[in-house]
């Protein structure tokens, strides 16, 4: 996909490694963006990173991945933590976020909030949302399927 902006779901060092050779196998001259997805719930049920291998994943990206561009974390949070203010999960991605700034000297985005959260996320720093369900309605579930 030659115009792809960005990936927000790297949860593993060799994931990120496996899109990084794609990435550079295809050609492409510009490095890919990506996000690294931390489960911030700790729920089972959850995609992501844990949170204590935010680091060795993302110093697997900066230091070997040159093909990629670590541009910041991204979480989906819990739906108990939605319902909270502040967001649980929300300020565990910030800290992750602010706690990498300080040990590999970067400037890293967050992405997180959806379409029922989202200005709160905003509130507590995500540059990115995901606003699905607003612009195109509710999916149906499996069941309705």
């Amino acid at each position: 996909i030659p115009n792809l902006w960005a990936v927000e779901t790297i949860d593993s060092e060799a994931k990120a490694r496996r899109l990084n050779d794609a990435w550079e196998g295809a050609g492409h001259s510009r490095g890919l963006n990506v996000f690294i997805q931390v489960n911030t719930s700790d729920e089972g049920s959850k995609g992501g990173v844990e949170q204590h291998d935010v680091d060795a994943v993302a110093r697997a990206i900066v230091e070997e991945c040159k093909g990629l561009r670590l541009l910041g974390l991204m979480t989906i949070g819990s739906i108990e933590g939605s319902q909270q203010r502040p967001n649980p999960d929300f300020l565990r991605l910030r800290q992750l976020r602010d706690d990498l700034n300080a040990k590999l000297g970067l400037s890293l985005e967050l992405s997180m909030g959806m379409s029922d959260d989202f200005e709160h996320a905003l509130e507590l720093g995500a540059t990115n949302v995901r606003v699905g369900s607003r612009i195109f309605g509710s999916r149906a579930t499996n069941a309705t399927q």
